[in-house]
C-alpha cells in the first residue's frame, strides 16, 4: 500500500491545520529520506510555518501551524493559555468501568531500557488530566472506543493514563498489551487527534475543526 499523504484540514493566511496520517513523523528524523509532516507544511505553505504542537508518530490527525507572525503568536498564546480545545479518539482494549469519567495522574518522564517513557509516579510528577466518554464496546472483540479532552498537554499522556486505567491503547508497542497487539496485527497506538478549536484573536472568528479517524478504526470498532 502507498504512504499515506497529509491532507489540509483548514488554511487561512494565518493558520495551516493540517490531518497527519499514522507512521509519519512530525519533525525530520535521522533519514534524510523519511518524509514528515513540518517539511510537507513548508513546502506547501513556505518557511514561515511554525508548528506549535505535535502528536506521536503513530498518532493521526489534526496538528495546528501557523503561516504568519500574527497567526503565530495568536496560536502561541492559545497553547500556553489553554483555550484551545484538544478532543482525540482512540480504540481500547477493554472498557472503561464508568461511560464517562475523568482521569488525573502525575506523570514524570523515566529513560527505561534506553527509551523515553512516561510513568505515573506518587510525587515529582507533573499533573495531567483529561476527561474521557465511552462511545462504543465491542464485547466480542473487547474493544472500546472512546474520545478524550484533554486539560493538559503532557508526553504520551493520553497513552499512559489510558494504560493506567487497566484499558490501554490497540497497537501501543511501549505502554499497551503486546498479546493483543499482535492478535489484532497493528502496529502503533490507534490514537487520532479528531478536533481542533479557539477563537481567532486576529478576526475574531471561532475555528472549529474535525477530521474523521483512519480507516485502522473501523477494523477493531464496529
Amino acid at each position: 500500500m502507498a504512504e499515506r499523504e497529509p491532507t489540509v484540514a483548514f488554511r487561512t493566511g494565518d493558520y495551516l491545520i493540517a490531518n497527519k496520517p499514522r507512521g509519519m513523523p512530525v519533525h525530520a528524523t535521522r533519514d534524510p529520506n523519511r518524509a514528515n509532516l513540518l517539511a510537507w507544511a513548508r513546502d506547501l505553505a513556505g518557511d514561515a510555518v511554525t508548528l506549535h504542537h505535535r502528536i506521536d508518530v503513530w498518532t493521526s490527525g489534526l496538528v495546528a501551524c501557523s503561516t504568519s507572525d500574527a497567526g503565530n503568536r495568536a496560536l502561541a498564546d492559545a497553547f500556553q493559555t489553554r483555550t484551545i480545545t484538544k478532543r482525540y479518539r482512540a480504540v481500547c482494549i477493554g472498557r472503561p468501568s464508568d461511560d464517562i469519567g475523568e482521569l488525573r495522574h502525575y506523570l514524570a518522564k523515566r529513560r527505561v531500557d534506553g527509551i523515553d517513557q512516561m510513568l505515573a509516579v506518587r510525587s515529582g510528577g507533573k499533573v495531567a488530566i483529561a476527561h474521557y466518554e465511552l462511545e462504543t464496546y465491542d464485547p466480542a472483540s473487547n474493544t472500546s472506543l472512546v474520545s478524550f479532552e484533554l486539560e493538559t498537554g503532557r508526553m504520551h499522556q493520553l497513552r499512559v493514563q489510558a494504560a493506567e486505567s487497566g484499558w490501554p491503547m490497540l497497537g501501543d508497542a511501549l505502554y499497551g498489551d503486546a498479546e493483543a497487539n499482535r492478535r489484532f496485527r497493528i502496529e502503533g497506538q490507534l490514537l487520532h487527534a479528531e478536533r481542533l478549536a479557539f477563537t481567532d484573536p486576529i478576526h475574531g472568528v471561532p475555528i472549529d475543526v474535525t477530521a474523521e479517524p483512519p480507516p485502522e478504526f473501523e477494523l477493531v470498532s464496529r
